[in-house]
């Protein structure tokens, strides 16, 4: 029997019984929970044998003779035999062994009907899936008791979870948590919705229509995570426990430091860490002029190899910022107004542009050729975004049209009259359009149609308020994060989940034009904004300090953007006609004035 499935001194129906009187470590730690979490650490690094050695030695093992039964039943499909552990749990809350039970149903009842066990599954769906729905609403159980630590709050929680990579079948439920291996991610949680499986005409139709990969796949080790949230962890550890813990110590060393700027990934557990203001990218380390008017916009590509500038004099820059001297790359020239916003594809072959001439125009950045143009706003473009597939993207106008647009057909597959949107993006799944309009941002939520057509369903519009006019917007890395600047002269924060300002950041000046901000730097750690009196405001994201003001233009800061590959690099654009790459000090900070 694997390490983990070894008995743990606990009751066999899985409710612990460590004695109130464990002596306690130096540490002030139960030794027991310490030794199981060496053994699950031991098991996700591959090390069995020495988990299983310690266990023995020490007496304590991660899974109880119960959670161990119930786990390797789920892994076999062996149902009755997984039912019965169930039953046996006597640490779950009513409403959380409600919740067990539907999933160990759930995929019971669809393993049947694979299977071809019609009869079977109906049984299973009318004797023991049925009688669960009239005890409470299945999808709120299934959400409302996931167990959150609340010890770290905002973005921290979620950098946390986020940062720990999973390993298949090396945890305690041995299965990993991204998405491209859920076996489950669109199961129905509704009687109604799974009663539409018994029409199914095969498997195959089955996994399409459920968004799930059989017993043979995923769905087993899948299930096995969806049920942590209902299990004591004390019965059964979450997944890479001790991983999280130490990750957990080294972000919170990394917020409580104004300057730390060094990547978690690979970070030394043997030190603390240590940082200053030269960890901030706070000298002009070029200049690039080509541009002769204002310029009003600049964006990374994906790879962090190109930058490209937008400006009044109805051209677009493109500059390979991998040379030393940075040299312009090609210079798009097409438009017939000012320009305000560009967009690179996914792959960063091609350039999406627009502004006051009321086009969008495609270009493959390699040749500098325009391969197209869409035209269909009567006014202004003010914003466009790409979708994740490449071949779509929306648009927004000041004739209060957003438009999701074919690339392969130039023409519109949908039109949405509403708001005037001056600003937009699109998450990074094309799940989410986020929209800014006067003090309201808008959200709308994006599907994929069965014939592969993405949809705007505007019906499921809403939004949240904001104190003030909103001139333009900036998603984290993750998309869950929202910056907007608002002519208050403020900066804010928003957690897109839980719809609430999480920081606020004051200094920069903003009155009379369109400013843009954005995260940066590893872990988007710092918030990098223009300002109207020609300098540029860093702060740091998670206390809102003002780190660095940054002297070198000469006219209004309109955008910056941050190198999304190089955290010691972003750029800044203003109306003094040039743009300025911003790196690391090459010597000693200057005396102050």
């Amino acid at each position: 029997m694997a390490a983990e499935q070894h008995a743990l001194p606990l009751a066999s129906n899985g409710s612990t019984t460590e004695p109130r009187n464990e002596p306690l470590l130096p540490s002030g730690f139960r030794r027991s929970d310490v030794v199981r979490l060496m053994c699950q650490c031991l098991n996700d690094l591959g090390y069995l044998r020495a988990a299983r050695a310690l266990e023995e030695e020490s007496g304590f093992a991660v899974l109880s003779d119960s959670m161990a039964s119930l786990r390797a039943g789920i892994l076999v499909g062996e149902w009755s035999r997984v039912e019965a552990e169930v039953e046996q749990l006597q640490l779950l809350s009513k409403s959380d062994k409600l919740a067990v039970r539907f999933l160990i149903y759930r995929q019971k009842y669809l393993e049947l009907l694979e299977a071809g066990r019609a009869q079977d599954a109906l049984h299973c769906l009318r004797e023991q899936l049925a009688p669960l729905e009239t005890q409470g609403p299945l999808c709120a159980l299934l959400h409302a008791h996931r167990r959150t630590p609340d010890c770290f709050t905002g973005p921290f929680r979620h950098a946390t979870r986020d940062a720990i990579p999973a390993r298949a079948d090396t945890s305690v439920a041995g299965t990993s948590t991204t998405e491209e291996q859920r076996g489950g991610c669109r199961l129905g949680l509704t009687i109604g919705e799974l009663s539409a499986c018994l029409l199914c005409a095969d498997a195959e139709e089955l996994h399409a229509q459920m968004g799930w990969d059989g017993a043979a796949g995923s769905s087993r080790r899948q299930l096995l995570h969806e049920l942590q949230p209902h299990i004591p962890p004390s019965v059964l550890l979450p997944e890479h426990r001790l991983q999280t813990l130490l990750q957990q110590a080294v972000l919170w060393q990394t917020n409580q430091s104004m300057f730390t700027h060094a990547a978690l990934c690979g970070q030394s557990l043997f030190e603390d860490l240590c940082s200053s203001a030269d960890d901030i990218p706070r000298e002009t380390v070029r200049v690039l002029e080509k541009h002769s008017d204002e310029v009003w916009f600049v964006k990374f590509s994906h790879n962090g190899e190109m930058l490209a500038s937008a400006s009044k004099d109805r051209i677009v820059v493109v500059w390979d910022v991998r040379a030393p001297k940075m040299p312009h790359k090609a210079v798009l020239s097409g438009h017939t107004n000012a320009l305000s916003f560009v967009a690179w594809s996914p792959d960063d072959e091609c350039l999406l542009t627009c502004g006051a001439d009321r086009l969008l125009k495609l270009w493959r950045v390699q040749t500098g050729e325009c391969l197209r143009t869409f035209a269909k706003h009567t006014e202004t473009v003010t914003a466009c975004a790409w979708l994740p597939d490449g071949r779509h993207f929306v648009s927004a106008g000041v004739d209060k049209n957003v438009f999701l647009w074919s690339v392969a057909r130039s023409e519109v597959v949908q039109a949405w009259r509403g708001p005037r949107i001056t600003d937009l993006a699109v998450s990074h799944t094309g799940s989410l359009l986020i929209g800014v309009c006067a003090n309201k941002v808008r959200l709308c939520s994006l599907s994929v149609r069965a014939d592969g057509t993405p949809h705007m369903d505007t019906d499921d519009e809403h939004g949240f308020d904001e104190v003030d006019s909103i001139t333009s917007l900036s998603l984290s890395n993750d998309s869950r994060y929202l910056l907007v600047n608002v002519a208050s002269e403020e900066i804010h924060a928003w957690d897109l989940n839980e719809r609430h300002v999480l920081h606020k950041y004051r200094g920069q000046k903003q009155g009379r034009f369109i400013i843009r901000s954005a995260f940066g730097g590893v872990n988007d750690a710092f918030v990098v904004s223009g300002s109207e009196d020609s300098q540029v405001y860093i702060w740091h994201r998670h206390n809102s300090a003002l780190l660095e003001v940054l002297p070198g233009h000469s006219g209004t800061v309109n955008a910056v953007a941050w190198n999304p590959c190089d955290p010691h690099m972003f750029a800044s654009c203003s109306d003094d006609h040039t743009v300025r790459v911003w790196g690391l000090p090459t010597g000693p900070r200057p005396p102050a004035a």
